[in-house]
């Protein structure tokens, strides 16, 4: 088939191109493989006619060489034709023995024909298709010259598109299926929109080969690039020599935007999918294809799994078949009913939930930034002042963690910024690992690069001197780097670097914990000779310094999936009840301890046995006078303040009703009967310091009572005081020793005696306070320091309208949690 004049000197034009840009060297000899000359003959087997070395001749006259598969029973039947377009060889030229165990290739959902990376003849013939694998341009039996997914490829691929659409067994609607590298053509293939091409299925595709492969960061790959052409580089003529050219072409320059297909040309219905670990290699540039596709009907979904083992799952072929019915044979499916995205949050290897919605980034992401601490963790708050990490420049790391007290998840597109510094060198590369770890401090592993089943959850690459960035295409969330040049360090000098981090998906549970490494090496460590993204060659020599705090704002942005509207975690149904309490008169210290944080500590304990729905129990020993009075009226004749929550408003009043409870209310006295107490709830908070708070044993707390302006007032504080609150705490509080701080929504009931009656509440003072605040420290010096700033305290004491300052009442002392089924208590 010879085209119209322009048609092939295009394809003339674009191999030219290539082969001016490229550089380019002798194939391997395909006999190596067992792979002899052109045969063409037809075989039957296993239901199955199957024409083999069929000649399709391209627009400039070059002959490609295919395998066709069709159903024997097909008859004069016409069929939809599933094309698989193949670098790697249609006879099979890669053994799936050559990838280790842990690839997740389950041989059992394969039959001797399934093609690597792309359809099973022996599943889809029966189902109505007709299959058919190309060797392109150059490779194995084809004739001609091979390059690496340029354009030339696309447009032989047209011209097999139009060929097998036009086939006497064909339909004429031909639809394009594989991973990896036949994902990667199907882009270049769909971007010349062959009339008879109705649907692309591309799973795991890179769209951009220099940022995605050979110089992610700015920072040259070094194993898999070797690897790559002991799979690529088989034919009769020449090939282009992708180890080279990666060496030849440091900059992102004429010859790797030649490279990139035309996404925006593809307007034929797609079904996109990829795992979230793909990562060096695939996931980056299949999430930017679909979402550069100018196609109406396009869907994504992004799988947990590694590629080749999900691909071949039922509930995958189902959903592909479901797609080329539609598209191809034009039944109506449950496609109808896709949304545009599913994608999976990933809780460990094999253990997540399947998510739908409309669009990718997803719409309702907050992108939400953690500032690095001097104590390792990550904070809500920047460090008003400058601080530094530094760390081996080969072998050391840096990590900031980031424990949950609560449900986290986030999925998407992230970003890391480093203000940094190499001293004792001009340039850094930084490898960056989002890893997460269970409660009982192992790392939890997920899928990685397809081979891998112990991988962190994300990465990100970056070489300091490839800091600049394209504005035009960066945003908040994702850096875009132009590599267009080398900025070299200069000594002394402290540069931002933003960091792309490659998307991914996470879920966190109560316990967990979030570790951002930064190192200047590659995580983990793997044998040579497997196709792994490995950096061997780095720049990196004398210390790498991490500046953070002041004017470096260094941060990490993730994008957080919000909890369901209306949620529980963002509107608390847990009441604390908060009392403060003086001993028993005449009782020496050693007496009131024992009762208090011995025999009362003990008989909650059994309490909670009977009472699933109380959480907790913290008591707070107070410290003598001149320790807590902050600001307020003097609280020097407060013994303790006692906290126990429940799940509920409800949940407590079934409590102080329930027989067990009565029996012994009141029995064991340890306080005067006269308390100031308050039904509250959190509305606010701010982790300062998760790491130290974490650690803490035992921890100081300053609790604080801020009574209403005006007594009796049954109203609630409003909202936007309690706001205005949190916001002057956060702006004094950045920067100290202040661990976490709470604010709570006094929710006292308006009728204390009907709801204390029968218990020893009944005669305590109720309803005074509009909001009480809980402050945590390491120690109580730390608490002193906090409020002994003559500016912070300034700043703390002028309250909100509602709230009054001089009847406010604050209480600090040491902090003991008898109990808590809860992390966020």
């Amino acid at each position: 088939m010879t085209g119209p004049r322009e048609h092939v000197l295009l394809t003339l034009g674009e191999l030219e191109k290539a082969r001016r840009l490229g550089t380019w060297t002798k194939a391997n000899d395909p006999s190596l493989r067992g792979c002899g000359e052109p045969s063409p003959r037809t075989e039957t087997r296993n239901n199955m006619i199957i024409d083999i070395d069929v000649a399709i001749e391209t627009r400039d006259g070059t002959t490609l060489r295919a395998n066709i598969y069709r159903p024997e029973q097909q008859g004069s039947a016409r069929l939809p034709v599933i094309f698989n377009y193949t670098a790697y060889g249609k006879d099979g030229a890669i053994d799936m023995a050559t990838f280790p165990p842990q690839s997740g290739i389950d041989e059992s959902r394969m039959t001797p024909d399934y093609q690597f990376e792309s359809t099973d003849c022996q599943w889809w013939c029966p189902r109505g298709y007709v299959c058919a694998t190309v060797d392109v341009r150059g490779s194995f039996k084809s004739d001609g010259d091979k390059s690496y997914y340029s354009r030339d490829v696309g447009l032989d691929g047209y011209d097999v598109v139009e060929w097998l659409g036009a086939q006497e067994w064909s339909n004429g609607k031909v639809g394009m299926y594989g991973a990896s590298g036949f994902a990667m053509v199907q882009w270049l293939v769909a971007a010349e929109r062959p009339p008879a091409l109705a649907a692309i299925m591309p799973f795991d595709g890179m769209t951009d080969l220099y940022r995605e492969m050979a110089h992610k960061g700015g920072i040259p790959e070094t194993q898999f690039t070797m690897v790559y052409p002991h799979l690529f580089n088989w034919g009769k003529g020449l090939v282009e020599d992708s180890q080279a050219v990666a060496e030849q072409h440091p900059f992102f320059d004429e010859y790797w935007q030649s490279k990139i297909p035309r996404l925006d040309n593809i307007v034929c219905p797609a079904y996109v999918a990829c795992s979230w670990g793909d990562h060096g290699i695939h996931t980056r540039g299949t999430l930017h294809g679909w979402r550069t596709l100018s196609s109406k009907d396009k869907y994504l979904e992004i799988h947990p799994y590694q590629k080749w083992e999900y691909a071949m799952t039922e509930e995958s072929l189902k959903r592909q078949l479901a797609f080329f019915d539609t598209y191809l044979a034009g039944k109506d499916t449950e496609v109808r009913y896709w949304p545009k995205v599913r994608f999976a949050m990933r809780e460990r290897f094999y253990v997540s939930e399947w998510r739908y919605t409309s669009s990718f980034p997803f719409p309702n992401t907050e992108y939400t930034r953690f500032y690095p601490h001097p104590s390792g963790g990550l904070s809500s708050l920047a460090q008003p002042e400058a601080h530094s990490m530094s760390y081996d420049a080969r072998e050391g790391a840096a990590v900031f963690e980031l424990p949950m007290l609560q449900s986290f998840e986030f999925a998407g597109y992230a970003k890391l910024r480093l203000w940094v510094e190499a001293q004792g060198n001009d340039n850094m590369d930084l490898f960056i690992t989002l890893r997460k770890v269970d409660a009982a401090g192992n790392e939890v592993c997920f899928p990685w690069l397809t081979i891998n089943d112990n991988g962190p959850i994300a990465f990100g690459f970056l070489r300091a001197s490839r800091r600049e960035l394209d504005s035009t295409k960066s945003t908040e969330y994702r850096p875009y780097h132009s590599h267009s040049r080398d900025l070299l360090l200069q000594p002394g000098e402290i540069v931002p670097l933003d960091i792309e981090i490659l998307p991914t998906s996470c879920r966190f549970r109560p316990g967990d914990r979030l570790q951002v490494h930064i190192c200047g090496h590659d995580y983990k460590e793997y044998p040579p000779f497997i196709p792994v993204s490995r950096h061997t060659n780095t720049v990196n020599k004398g210390t790498h310094v991490i500046h953070f705090g002041g004017n470096y704002d260094s941060h990490l942005i993730l994008p957080v999936i919000p909890p369901v509207p209306g949620s529980i975690l963002r509107n608390p149904t847990t009441v604390k009840l908060v009392m403060a309490g003086k001993r028993v008169k005449g009782w020496p210290d050693e007496k009131f301890i024992q009762e208090y944080q011995v025999v009362h500590a003990d008989m909650t304990r059994q309490a909670a046995q009977f009472d699933p729905l109380l959480l907790g129990y913290r008591q707070v020993l107070a410290v003598p006078k001149p320790m807590h009075t902050y600001f307020g009226k003097d609280a020097g004749d407060w013994d303790c303040i006692s906290q126990l929550s429940w799940s509920s408003m409800t949940a407590l009043s079934s409590h102080l009703k329930a027989p067990e409870y009565q029996a012994h209310a009141g029995k064991h006295v340890f306080t005067e009967p006269q308390t100031l107490g308050s039904v509250c709830q959190a509305v606010g908070e701010i982790m300062l310091d998760p790491v130290t708070y974490e650690k803490r044993k035992p921890g100081f707390m300053v609790f604080a009572y801020l009574s209403k302006q005006t007594a009796g007032i049954r109203e609630q504080v409003p909202e936007k005081d309690l706001e205005e609150r949190l916001a002057t705490v956060a702006k004094a509080a950045a920067g100290t020793d202040l661990l976490r701080y709470v604010i709570n929504r006094d929710i006292s009931p308006s009728d204390p005696t009907d709801f204390f009656r029968g218990t020893p509440f009944m005669q305590g003072r109720w309803g005074e306070t509009g909001a009480t605040e809980q402050y945590w420290f390491a120690n109580a010096a730390a608490a002193s320091t906090f409020f002994a700033d003559g500016d912070r305290k300034e700043a703390l004491v002028e309250l909100p309208t509602s709230l009054s300052g001089e009847s406010s009442l604050f209480i600090a002392g040491k902090e003991s949690v008898v109990f808590s089924k809860r992390r966020n208590f």
